[in-house]
């Protein structure tokens, strides 16, 4: 297979095809397309299954409004302090400190230096959290995490992970093992013993594998 990418005239990408070596097929394809602020636009997906077009709207702070794709709209709503307040349907409320306190059906608590101390969601138990000095979380719901020196997850619950050399890029955890491009891109995944190629779009979002 081969993957080629283009760019318009002011270097933003412009179509990321794949396609088999010859250039007599093409298996995917995605476009781009862009407003006078360099906000994207507009995305088409073809030949990842279903060909899928999609939009986006902001508002004068470059903050995105609205996102439509084939199963609907979706809106969005900021406060001035810049905090999401709207997605959709589900509403979100903040404290003075710009802390999250709603979220839907969500409550959220803080400890008095700050931290996360607990989720509460109508009909379920309270989820409660803590860390450590670093900031770093050590307990979720019971799970607990811990770090190696570079400040990576180095086991949540019964789950290990490892890394590629110093950097942050997981190459393995628990689950899957994964693989990555000289830039740090995911190249392809192994579950089970099957393999998959992944594809990723500008954002590096995994749209297909």
């Amino acid at each position: 297979a081969k993957r080629v990418h283009t760019y318009d005239a002011l270097g933003r990408p412009a179509t990321d095809t794949v396609g088999s070596a010859d250039d007599t097929r093409t298996t995917s394809r995605i476009s781009y397309g862009y407003d006078l602020d360099d906000q994207l636009v507009s995305k088409k997906s073809t030949g990842l299954g279903a060909d899928i077009e999609e939009s986006y709207t902001y508002d004068d702070s470059g903050r995105m409004t609205s996102w439509t794709s084939g199963s609907g709209t979706v809106a969005y709503a900021w406060d001035a302090a810049g905090n999401r307040t709207r997605t959709g349907d589900v509403e979100a409320t903040y404290d003075a400190r710009n802390r999250l306190l709603t979220q839907g059906a969500k409550t959220y608590s803080y400890t008095p230096r700050g931290t996360l101390a607990s989720v509460k969601s109508d009909g379920s138990a309270t989820r409660d959290l803590a860390f450590d000095a670093f900031e770093r979380k050590v307990e979720d719901g019971g799970v607990t995490s811990s770090y190696d020196s570079l400040d990576r997850v180095q086991r949540r619950g019964d789950t290990d992970f490892t890394y590629d050399g110093g950097s942050n890029d997981v190459t393995s955890d628990g689950t899957s093992t994964y693989s990555r491009t000289p830039e740090g891109l995911l190249f392809s995944w192994t579950t089970d013993g099957e393999s998959r190629l992944a594809l990723t779009d500008q954002h590096t979002d995994v749209i297909a594998g």
